[in-house]
């Protein structure tokens, strides 16, 4: 049944009708052509894999930023965060006064990010969170970073 099936079936003139039209239009080889569209092909398959995300989204890969020596690119988890809001009161001699929204840019997070990690922290004893003027007046808490050396 199937090798009657496969009789019917009537056989293409050519493996690649596209590469025999471009051989007949321009006069070279069809082999050529064929090889030719092969490697045009995968030139753009490996053009696409290479540039494809930078030329799509120019944020495909951030520069970090830096603002007076800290890091200020996003950071990975509350932990870290507490850490660089930490270095960060102590830098500024143990308190730190500002709205949420500086503290979110502080941390690269979003204002609403920087407030649950605030609660979180607050909870936790890491951090003590009073206001002043409208703004937040951050301090340590009981909880301290460890020394590094």
């Amino acid at each position: 049944m199937a090798r009657a099936t496969l009789e019917r079936t009537t056989r293409p003139a050519a493996g690649d009708p596209q590469a025999e039209a471009l051989a007949k239009a321009s006069g070279l080889d069809e082999k050529l052509v064929v090889l030719a569209l092969c490697w045009l092909i995968g030139l753009a398959v490996e053009g696409v894999a290479a540039f494809g995300p930078h030329l799509v989204d120019h944020r495909a890969t951030p520069a970090p930023k830096v603002v007076g020596g800290l890091d200020v690119g996003p950071a990975e988890g509350p932990r870290a965060g507490l850490e660089r809001l930490k270095r960060e009161i102590i830098a500024r001699g143990g308190s730190l006064q500002a709205e949420n929204r500086e503290i979110a840019a502080l941390l690269g997070v979003s204002p609403g990010c920087a407030s649950k990690w605030r609660s979180q922290w607050r909870k936790a004893g890491e951090i003590v969170e009073k206001k002043s003027d409208g703004r937040l007046v951050l301090e340590l808490g009981r909880r301290r970073l460890k020394a590094v050396a």
